[in-house]
């Protein structure tokens, strides 16, 4: 059955405004061994950048819809419950844009497409 995401289930906590900041450096590198391609990387100076926004994390039903712009600074919330979440991405963009181009709209760095070789002036280290 469909519940609603509460405080427990760990709603998605964004950074209104922040995607005013461009897309921001990161640091490939992780220290926890178990974190691999996109989940080892971490914006550089991640607390400044944070430090400069309010965080929010709304609580969604079934059926509701959150549209960001993909460079506000976004990230899971603690799930503490012992239901697992689900979400669906649908992400629209313009083919004709620059950056797109310029990688070939190469998919998700989740599923093993290499940051550093989409972005490396984005990478510190």
């Amino acid at each position: 059955s469909l519940v609603p995401v509460d405080e427990k289930l760990g709603p998605v906590i964004f950074c209104p405004g922040s995607q005013k900041e461009g897309a921001i450096p990161v640091s490939t590198g992780s220290s926890d061994p178990a974190r691999k391609g996109a989940y080892s990387l971490k914006l550089h100076n991640e607390a400044s950048y944070l430090a400069k926004y309010q965080q929010i994390a709304p609580l969604s039903g079934p059926g509701d819809l959150v549209v960001i712009d993909f460079l506000v600074l976004h990230a899971s919330g603690k799930n503490m419950s012992t239901r697992s979440r689900w979400t669906m991405q649908f992400r629209y963009f313009d083919f004709a844009e620059p950056i797109g181009m310029s990688h070939g709209w190469r998919g998700s760095f989740a599923v093993g497409v290499d940051f550093k070789t989409v972005h490396p002036e984005l990478c510190v280290d």
